[in-house]
């Protein structure tokens, strides 16, 4: 049985790469929801795939009705807590939307290293 180790200048490599992420990842983020709430991440805390789903599940919008930054920011926050709480593993939206964020930091920072 062998174990391969990397060699000492494929972990420098990946360590730089690691650094330039995180400092490419310093100051203000704008990041959408779609970004944050993939249909991964939906599924793994939700029985839905995307926020558009998780809302008309709760009914705090119509079938067919197109979700648009305007009509989210319309939602009570009361509202949307309610429903992260009933339909989540979360307690409020801002509990989900940190864990969201979490994940998609680990996601940037990670992806393309090993390579």
């Amino acid at each position: 049985m062998e174990i391969e180790i990397e060699r000492p200048s494929d972990v420098t490599r990946n360590l730089k790469k690691f650094q330039k992420k995180v400092k490419d990842l310093e100051g203000t983020l704008k990041v959408s929801n779609s970004e944050l709430l993939t249909p991964e991440f939906m599924h793994k805390y939700s029985d839905c795939s995307t926020l558009g789903e998780l809302l008309i599940t709760g009914q705090l919008m119509k079938e067919g009705e197109k979700l648009t930054q305007m009509r989210f920011d319309a939602i009570p926050q009361e509202s949307l807590d309610r429903l992260v709480s009933e339909k989540t593993r979360f307690t409020t939206w801002d509990s989900m939307k940190r864990k969201a964020f979490q994940e998609y930091i680990t996601r940037r920072v990670m992806e393309g290293l090993n390579e």
